[in-house]
C-alpha cells in the first residue's frame, strides 16, 4: 500500500491530498506576422510542428516538478505559489 505524506509539512497523507504540478521551460515568443507570411500557404511547415509535438523545446531545457501537499499547505500554496511573502518574513540579525 502507498503512503503519502506532504511534501511541504511532513504530515502523512491520508485520502484528501493535492498534487502540484510545475513546469519550468523556456518562453517562445511568436515573431512578427508581415503580409507575405499571410499569402504564403504554410501547410507544410504546420504539418512539421505538429509532428514534433513537445520536441520543439529541448528536453534538457525543460524541468518539471511535482508535490503531494495536504489541505493546509495547500492552502498557503494557492495564496503565495512563488513563497513571496515568506522571504518578506525572515529577519536577519546585523553583524
Amino acid at each position: 500500500m502507498l503512503h503519502y505524506t506532504c511534501d511541504a509539512c511532513g504530515v502523512r497523507l491520508d485520502e484528501q491530498r493535492y498534487v502540484v504540478k510545475v513546469e519550468v521551460a523556456p518562453a517562445i515568443d511568436p515573431e512578427i506576422i508581415s503580409e507575405a507570411d499571410l499569402d504564403a500557404d504554410h501547410l507544410e511547415q504546420i504539418a512539421e510542428i505538429l509532428a514534433a509535438g513537445d520536441d520543439i523545446i529541448a528536453e534538457e531545457d525543460r524541468q518539471g516538478f511535482r508535490y503531494d501537499l495536504c489541505p493546509k499547505c495547500r492552502d498557503k500554496y494557492c495564496r503565495d505559489p512563488l513563497g513571496k511573502n515568506s522571504w518578506r518574513q525572515l529577519k536577519f540579525s546585523e553583524n
